[in-house]
């Protein structure tokens, strides 16, 4: 879909930090940068080993943490 100009944007294959196991996407109040749920996180993730990459995106993607450890 994405090729057709439909659909979500996608990363090309074997890009994408999801094929790898090791990047979420976060729903709900997790999508908003500005939400006290994603300050939380901001502040909190790294104790798990957690970090927001989203936000070095060319599309700013609010949503997306990978795991680093």
């Amino acid at each position: 879909l994405y090729k057709a100009g439909k659909g979500n944007l996608a990363a090309r294959h074997g890009t994408s930090q999801h094929e790898s196991g090791r990047a979420i996407d976060l729903g709900g109040a997790f999508q908003n940068a500005g939400s006290r749920e994603h300050r939380w996180l901001q502040a909190n993730a790294g104790r798990w080993g957690f970090k927001w990459t989203g936000k070095n995106f060319k599309q700013f993607e609010p949503w997306q943490w990978e795991w680093v450890l």
